[in-house]
């Protein structure tokens, strides 16, 4: 009975482990220099950036925020939650019309 249950936990911890590495592997398929992510800035507010520096030997990316001073670049990981894809956060304007009479 002992050796079941440790199985059964085992198991777990192998398919909790697996499905940490997926999801490694999904982010970095979107990480990559020149791609516009969404980054929460130091307010926890949903920004975009744009990634302008890859670090793969530890699992880091360098973002600017838009239209930000370089004074704001920051280095966040792969895993964190405070980066996402693109525009799944952040709000941008959608469309604006100018009328002229």
């Amino acid at each position: 009975m002992q050796e079941n249950v440790s199985s059964v936990k085992n198991e777990e911890v192998l398919s909790s482990q697996l499905a940490k590495a997926k999801k490694k592997l999904d982010i970095k398929n979107f990480l990559s220099k020149g791609t516009y992510i969404d980054v929460k800035d130091s307010m926890d507010s949903w920004c975009v950036a744009n990634i302008i520096e890859v670090c793969n030997d530890d699992d880091t990316i360098k973002v600017r925020f838009d239209g930000w001073a370089a004074k704001w670049n920051n280095w966040y990981k792969f895993t964190t939650s405070k980066i996402a894809p693109f525009r799944k956060f952040s709000r941008g304007m959608k469309f604006f019309f100018i009328i002229f009479h």
